[in-house]
């Protein structure tokens, strides 16, 4: 009888233990995930959830060069500090080289040109679109404007916020000049079409919201238009990489660990020698 209550008072040692170590270990999976994942602040302001958003990708790829870049853009309203405003928002750039070819490490343009429209009750309150005047303009000359460390975002208003209710119609274009694929070793080549128009158009209909895109370039060539997305095909012979440092993200974002691998790594391990505490007790037990 004594021989038992002892197995049994290790047992119950053991299970406590094994939950202390399983809880201990979920606490700090949690505190990394939070710490290491996290993305650098860029100063983007957050979506208004009331109105809608619409995301459209831009994808220009090599073909069987294997080079991809994917940048993703998301259009929708923000709420500034005088009112509601239309825009956009750039991010990250994802890039994908191919096998031993030279990195691309983001897009370069000549000139970007932004166009929004507003009408409140079916009235223009402001349209910079229809007569192609931009609301905004930036001239970038050799260097790369679009990367995989850089997340930005362009809005134009502001309408006030007690007119929200009135908003019907609203969008937002922004006009790429000169698009181009920059490459580690300081060469660029420019994409065809030369000129690129890629926006969204939100219309308030019976108290819905019509989310129609706006795309647009100068020549049809090498370009393709999706429901929600834009491919260019570079036609350009990537030269081969003259070393084996392929880079497919930036320097910037290497160093940031994989969230989900630390949770299982701070949870599986304590775990496993949890489990292999209470087996081997288990295994003692019963040879006795």
């Amino acid at each position: 009888m004594e021989s038992y209550r002892k197995d049994m008072q290790r047992i119950i040692i053991a299970a406590i233990l094994l939950a202390v170590i399983v809880a201990s270990s979920i606490l700090v999976a949690a505190y990394f995930s939070g710490q290491s994942g996290d993305s650098p602040e860029d100063g983007t302001l957050e979506f208004i959830t009331t109105l809608p958003t619409a995301p459209l990708t831009l994808i220009v790829e090599s073909g069987s060069q294997g080079t991809q870049i994917v940048g993703n853009l998301e259009f929708g309203f923000v709420d500034t500090s005088s009112g509601i405003a239309v825009g956009v928002t750039e991010d990250w750039l994802q890039i994908h080289n191919g096998f031993n070819k030279t990195d691309a490490v983001g897009l370069g343009i000549q000139e970007q040109r932004s166009y929004a429209f507003m009408y409140l009750d079916g009235e223009r309150s402001f349209d910079y679109w229809s007569n192609r005047t931009p609301s905004d303009s930036i001239t970038i000359e050799d260097e790369v404007a679009w990367s995989p460390g850089s997340r930005s975002s362009m809005y134009t208003g502001d309408i006030r916020n007690e007119d929200l209710s009135h908003l019907t119609i609203a969008g937002y274009v922004i006009e790429f000049d000169h698009l181009s694929v920059v490459f580690k070793d300081g060469s660029n080549v420019v994409c065809i079409p030369a000129n690129l128009s890629l926006g969204v158009n939100f219309t308030l209909i019976d108290e819905e919201w019509q989310i129609d895109y706006i795309l647009e370039a100068s020549s049809p060539e090498n370009v393709v238009f999706g429901s929600d997305s834009v491919t260019i095909s570079l036609d350009y012979e990537i030269p081969d990489s003259d070393d084996d440092n392929i880079e497919y993200v930036s320097d910037e974002f290497a160093a940031i660990p994989d969230t989900s691998e630390l949770v299982i790594t701070f949870v599986a391990i304590p775990l496993g020698i949890g489990i292999v505490l209470v087996g081997y007790i288990l295994f003692m037990v019963k040879r006795r």
